[in-house]
C-alpha cells in the first residue's frame, strides 16, 4: 500500500470504529452502477462538514484491491446489495487531498508537480513490469499502464477545488491545475484507465457572477435602447416615467464595472477585463448623464474609492494611480458632457449646489420625521404607502420610510437586518483585504453598497427589489466563503 496509490482501509476504519457513524454505503450501489458509463465522473459540491471526507475515504476502503474489507462492509446497506461482492477491492485506487499535498509541497505553484511526482513514483513501485522512467506525469502514467495490461483506475480527489476557490488570482496556478484536471479526466484517453472518478469540494461560489454578469449586461442592452430611442429617453427625463427606476439600475450596473475594474487592474492584471469594464463604466457614465441622474452618478466613484482603502489598501502605488487616473477622467468627461448637454440636465447638476426647499434631501427629511410624529405614525405606522397615499410625496430614506410606515417595530427590524449584515460582513473584510481573492464578493459588496446609499437619499422603498437581489448574493456569497476559510 502507498500513501496515494493503493492507500488500504485503515482511514475508513477508524470512521466505523467512532461514535457516531451514519452508513452511507448506500452510494455505492449508485457509484457501481456507473461503473464504465459515460456517468463514471462525479462531482460531489458540498459545503465543509457533509462527510465528503468520510465517503472519499469508503471508496477508497470498497474498491481498493490491496486490502480485504469484506468484513468491514458486509454488516453495513451495501453488504446487502447484489454488487457488493463484484466490485469488492476490485481495482488500483488513487486517493489524495489537494489541500493537503499542497500544503507538504510548501505553496500553491508546487503542488501539480508534487502530486505528479509522488503519483508517478508510487504507480512505477507497483507496476514495475511497465516502462514509466520517461513520463512525467499521472495521467500519462496511467495511460501507459492501461496500455500494456489494461488495468483500469479508480481516482478519488479530495477537496478538489482548493486551488480555484484560495488562489483565484494566480492565474498560472490556476492553468496549470486545470491542465492537470484535463489531462486525468478529459478526452478520449481518460475513459481507457479510468473506471471511476469521484472529485468532492466546497460548493461552488462563482455561479454567483452570472448574476452579476447579467446585470450589467442586461443594463447594457437597456441602454442601447435608451439611445435608439431618444423619444422614449426624453420622456423619462421630462417626468412622463419614472425615470428614476431607470437609473437605479444602471447606476449599479456602474458601480460593479467600476469594482470589477480596480480588480482586475490593482490583482488579476488582465489587459481584456480592464478594457471591457472601463468602456462599459465609460457607457454607463453617459448614459447617466444624459438623465441627470446626480446621486446615482455620485456613488459609483465614491463606492470605488471606498474599495481602493478597504481592500486593497496594502497596493498603495497602484490605488493612487487609479484614484488620480478615476479623479480625472470623471472631472473631463462632466466637463466635456456639461458643454454639450441640454438645459434640462446642465440645470439639475447646476441645482446640485443650490439648497433650496426642494433641493435640500436635510429639508425633505426634516419634514418627513415631522409628519411621524404629527400623525402619531411612530407609534405603529401609518401603514403601506403612507407618505404617498396622505401627502403624495416620499422622505428619499430608507430609515425614515420605514419608521413611517411601519413605527418602531419596523425602523427596529430593519436597523437589526443592517446591524446583522455589517457582522457578518466585517469578519471577511480583514481576510480579504490582505488576499484579494473574491472578485464576487467585492462586486457584490460594492453594489450593496450602492443600493444602501441610493436608498438613502434618491429612492423609495418600493423601488428594491434589485436591493433585495444583491443583499441575497452578498450574504449567499459571505456565507460560502466563511464556509471555505471554516
Amino acid at each position: 500500500m502507498g500513501r496515494f496509490v493503493n492507500p488500504g482501509n485503515s482511514a475508513f476504519a477508524v470512521a466505523l470504529n467512532s461514535e457516531i457513524y451514519v452508513d452511507k454505503t448506500e452510494l455505492l450501489e449508485y457509484t457501481n452502477k456507473v461503473m464504465n458509463t459515460n456517468a463514471k465522473f462525479i462531482c460531489n459540491s458540498r459545503p465543509r462538514r457533509f462527510g465528503k471526507s468520510i465517503t472519499a475515504e469508503m471508496l477508497a476502503a470498497y474498491y481498493g484491491k490491496d486490502c480485504d474489507s469484506e468484513v468491514m462492509f458486509s454488516k453495513l446497506k451495501i453488504g446487502k446489495d447484489d454488487t457488493f461482492k463484484k466490485y469488492l477491492n476490485q481495482y488500483d485506487v488513487i486517493l489524495f487531498d489537494v489541500q493537503w499535498c499542497m500544503m507538504d509541497a510548501g505553496s500553491p505553484e508546487e503542488t501539480v508537480a508534487y502530486i505528479n511526482e509522488h503519483l508517478v513514483q508510487e504507480l512505477k513501485n507497483v507496476y514495475q513490469d511497465v516502462e514509466l522512467e520517461n513520463v512525467k506525469t499521472a495521467c500519462g502514467a496511467m495511460s501507459a499502464i492501461n496500455a500494456e495490461n489494461g488495468v483500469r483506475f479508480v481516482v478519488i480527489i479530495d477537496e478538489w477545488d482548493v486551488l480555484i476557490r484560495d488562489e483565484s488570482a494566480k492565474e498560472d496556478v490556476q492553468k496549470e491545475y486545470i491542465d492537470f484536471l484535463r489531462g486525468m479526466f478529459k478526452g478520449t484517453e481518460p475513459t481507457k484507465y479510468i473506471q471511476l472518478a469521484y472529485l468532492t469540494g466546497i460548493l461552488p461560489i462563482k455561479k454567483i457572477k452570472i448574476v452579476l454578469y447579467l446585470i450589467v449586461f442586461i443594463n447594457l442592452a437597456y441602454s442601447v435602447l435608451l439611445l435608439l430611442y431618444p423619444d422614449r429617453s426624453d420622456a423619462y427625463m421630462q417626468g412622463d416615467a419614472n425615470y428614476l427606476n431607470v437609473t437605479l439600475t444602471i447606476g449599479c450596473a456602474l458601480t460593479i464595472c467600476l469594482a470589477y475594474f480596480l480588480y482586475t487592474y490593482i490583482i488579476k492584471n488582465s489587459l481584456f477585463g480592464m478594457a471591457v469594464s472601463l468602456s462599459l463604466s465609460v457607457f454607463y457614465f453617459l448614459i447617466l448623464m444624459r438623465f441627470a441622474a446626480r446621486g446615482v452618478l455620485l456613488f459609483p466613484p465614491v463606492i470605488v474609492l471606498f474599495l481602493t482603502t478597504l481592500f486593497f489598501k496594502y497596493h498603495k502605488l497602484k490605488t493612487t494611480i487609479f484614484i488620480i487616473i478615476l479623479a480625472i477622467g470623471l472631472l473631463f468627461v462632466f466637463n466635456y458632457f456639461m458643454q454639450n448637454a441640454s438645459d434640462y440636465v446642465t440645470g439639475r447638476f447646476l441645482r446640485m449646489f443650490e439648497d433650496t426647499e426642494d433641493e435640500s434631501r436635510v429639508y425633505v427629511w426634516k419634514k418627513s420625521i415631522g409628519m411621524i410624529f404629527d400623525q402619531y405614525w411612530f407609534v405603529l405606522g401609518g401603514g403601506i404607502n403612507a407618505f404617498r397615499e396622505n401627502f403624495d410625496f416620499y422622505p428619499h430614506n430608507i430609515f425614515i420610510q420605514y419608521f413611517g410606515e411601519l413605527g418602531f417595530l419596523g425602523i427596529f427590524s430593519l436597523i437589526y437586518c443592517v446591524v446583522y449584515v455589517v457582522k457578518e460582513i466585517k469578519s471577511l473584510v480583514l481576510y480579504i483585504s490582505r488576499h484579494q481573492e473574491s472578485i464576487t464578493f467585492i462586486c457584490c459588496f460594492a453594489g450593496l453598497l450602492y443600493y444602501f446609499l441610493t436608498f438613502n437619499k434618491s429612492f423609495s422603498i418600493y423601488d428594491a427589489c434589485p436591493l433585495q437581489i444583491i443583499f441575497v448574493l452578498t450574504i449567499s456569497t459571505v456565507y460560502q466563503l466563511k464556509n471555505n476559510e471554516n
